[in-house]
């Protein structure tokens, strides 16, 4: 399987006055949430490279398997660009670099059902109702 994680969006205010620049660079346990996110694609999903579409001024994880992708334009151009020239796998994650919730279990859990349903593009998608069951005070954009 190999990925391609989408970063370089801005912090809120809130956090950027706490010093925060992006939130995937937030940092939970000595790691940010951008390395815990491709630690899981890549221990749990056996991803060979995690593509991390991020301007060059973001600092990225020192993981042989993490490559930059530079934004060219817009996201889905640069999301056909990459699937069409870089991508090699039969199995594709795409998804956010702030994955607080991520872990190798549950990307194991959806490599395995990639796998089963022999699905070339995998992109994880949660109910709204889902999360506000189990996280009911937490902010998000649908």
């Amino acid at each position: 399987m190999e990925a391609i994680l989408l970063a370089g969006n801005a912090a809120s205010p809130e956090l950027r006055n706490l010093g925060v620049g992006h939130v995937f660079l937030l940092t939970i346990g000595g790691n940010t949430l951008l390395e815990l996110t491709c630690r899981a694609l890549i221990e749990g999903g056996q991803c060979t490279t995690v593509f991390v579409r991020a301007p060059e001024n973001i600092p990225l994880p020192d993981l042989p398997e993490v490559k930059r992708l530079l934004p060219d334009g817009n996201l889905v151009h640069d999301l056909i660009c990459c699937a069409r020239d870089k991508l090699t796998a039969k199995h594709i994650f795409i998804g956010a670099a702030d994955c607080p919730l991520i872990t190798p279990e549950s990307i194991a859990g959806l490599h395995d059902f990639t796998v089963e349903a022999d699905c070339r593009y995998v992109f994880p998608i949660v109910p709204q109702a889902a999360i506000e069951a189990r996280f009911p005070d937490m902010k998000r954009t649908y």
